[in-house]
């Protein structure tokens, strides 16, 4: 009889067990954080870069479409004032009215914001200088590059990324 109430009475985990389980959690959670922030960092970026390509193809869309007469987006009308500002905290923002009116036709690309904070230009700010060439043909520029901030290393420009990743 009392070697089946010992079976009976052993009701859960000891207080040495939970402790080990406890500390294999601390150090996988120890290991394994600093990779996952780096994945979601690299998401970011990837998302940025996504972004600024759906910007180019409205701007480049916008610039080849015969009907636009007013607000056109040509050599001229970027000849000055040919900067988008892009953070993490507003839309895109633009002094050229012809800028204006591309980034207003698609909704998604007028309230875009920057998902990652790291871009090296300015803290949170991103600048595309936008040109068009005689024969119509649109091209964004931007001296903006990418940092890890665990390594400091300088990995990808925004532009760059389009065509790269």
């Amino acid at each position: 009889m009392k070697r089946n109430n010992k079976i009976t009475n052993n009701k859960g985990f000891s207080l040495v067990e939970l402790i080990i389980v406890i500390a294999i959690m601390a150090i996988l959670i120890g290991i394994l954080a600093p990779q996952f922030t780096r994945y979601v960092e690299r998401s970011r970026r990837s998302t940025d870069i996504q972004n600024v390509a759906a910007m180019i193809s409205v701007l480049q869309i916008y610039a080849s479409d015969p009907m636009i007469t007013t607000n056109r987006l040509d050599a001229a009308a970027v000849a000055s004032n040919n900067t988008i500002t892009l953070s993490t905290t507003g839309t895109p923002v633009t002094t050229n009215a012809a800028l204006t009116a591309a980034l207003g036709t698609d909704p998604a690309v007028g309230a875009m914001q920057l998902k990652s904070s790291n871009w090296t230009a300015a803290p949170g700010n991103v600048v595309l200088t936008v040109t068009v060439n005689a024969n119509g043909t649109v091209g964004v520029t931007s001296n903006t590059r990418v940092t890890d901030p665990t390594t400091g290393e300088v990995t990808t420009d925004i532009i760059e990324g389009i065509y790269t990743d």
